[in-house]
């Protein structure tokens, strides 16, 4: 039974199902990625 339940809960029928780590980690690696250049940007003005 326990199983069962796990199993509902990892596929939410409510909007959650958007907010799954499938897009959440590449989107978070987007965001580094966009940052390291903005960094870089800068550092080659100050420079």
């Amino acid at each position: 039974m326990a199983r069962k339940r796990r199993a509902k809960r990892r596929k939410p029928r409510r909007g959650a199902g958007t907010f799954e780590p499938g897009w959440v980690v590449p989107a978070s690696n987007v965001l580094l990625c966009v940052n390291v250049l903005l960094l870089a940007a800068v550092l080659r003005e100050l420079s």
